[in-house]
């Protein structure tokens, strides 16, 4: 699949501070706790994975992902608070004012997040009815709704993608505009065995978990030095060969010698006896006929 060219990097138009509301007033954390052990984890998965693993879209593009957090997207209306959001180009740092790195203020930011996701508790919280609605009209570019216990729907996994007249259902589990995919997965995460929403690639490939990626680089490096071993256990065995090459040629060498001192010794023997080295005695010394 080839590589989905991104759209650039959007600038930020940071509300000027003498019109931002006093931020104080606003309540940013509520103290309730998420709905379920898995729930947590899920959203701890898709937080923690791009986090670890994740660059960007591209080189220099910042992003920032948060679970759990209010979303106030007009000053005189009440957060909502996604499960996990996804926003490119932001940088908390940018933000002078701590208050307004407490929560995802969109006025101040200057933008909607791209990606927002909501799980579907055992209280459906209308993901695909008001609360749909309602990242429409904030401007999310995806809305996904994971239903994996089929409180809501039959349908595991639903993504929506912006169009001209707002969040329209697709079937593609590609974000083109974020180079972010999605699927479920089935492992084992935090302990626990389920089937649990998970990034791609922007061609699909799963983006690995911190530990997935540090099994994998001790994997590699396992293979690394098992093929070095391997590669040693060779060069000695070809050491050992070469030796005994080595060790035979002297050895042929030595029989050669002592073959030629003992032809030698025997050749001298017939001589001092008055006989060839055929064997007959020497013409010399043998009376006439």
């Amino acid at each position: 699949m080839p590589t989905i060219a991104l759209p650039p990097p959007r600038e930020l138009e940071l509300a000027p501070p003498e019109i931002i509301p006093d931020l104080s007033t606003f309540q940013v954390e509520d103290g309730l706790p998420v709905d379920s052990i898995y729930q947590g984890f899920q959203q701890q998965l898709l937080v923690d994975v791009l986090i670890a693993s994740w660059a960007g879209p591209a080189p220099g593009r910042p992003f920032l992902v948060v679970h759990d957090c209010g979303l106030f997207y007009a000053a005189d209306k009440p957060p909502v608070a996604p499960d996990v959001m996804l926003s490119l180009d932001v940088e908390l740092e940018q933000l002078t004012d701590p208050l307004a790195r407490r929560s995802y203020f969109q006025w101040v930011i200057g933008k909607p997040p791209e990606v927002v996701i909501e799980m579907v508790s055992h209280t459906p919280g209308q993901e695909d009815s008001k609360k749909l609605d309602l990242y429409a009209r904030i401007g999310v570019s995806y809305y996904l709704i994971f239903d994996p216990h089929h409180y809501l729907s039959a349908e595991e996994l639903r993504v929506f993608a912006r169009q001209p007249l707002g969040l329209k259902r697709t079937e593609s589990r590609i974000m083109e505009q974020v180079g972010l995919g999605v699927v479920v997965w089935e492992g084992s995460y935090g302990g626990s065995h389920a089937r649990w929403l998970r990034w791609t690639d922007e061609n699909g490939v799963l983006i690995p978990t911190g530990g997935e990626r540090a099994e994998e680089q001790q994997r590699r490096a396992e293979e690394q030095q098992r093929r070095a071993e391997e590669q040693q256990r060779r060069a000695e065995e070809q050491q050992r060969r070469a030796e005994e090459q080595q060790r035979r040629a002297e050895s042929a060498e030595k029989r050669a010698r002592e073959l030629e001192e003992r032809l030698a010794r025997y050749t001298k023997r017939l001589l001092d006896a008055g006989m060839s080295t055929n064997g007959e005695g020497d013409s010399k010394s043998q009376g006439a006929p």
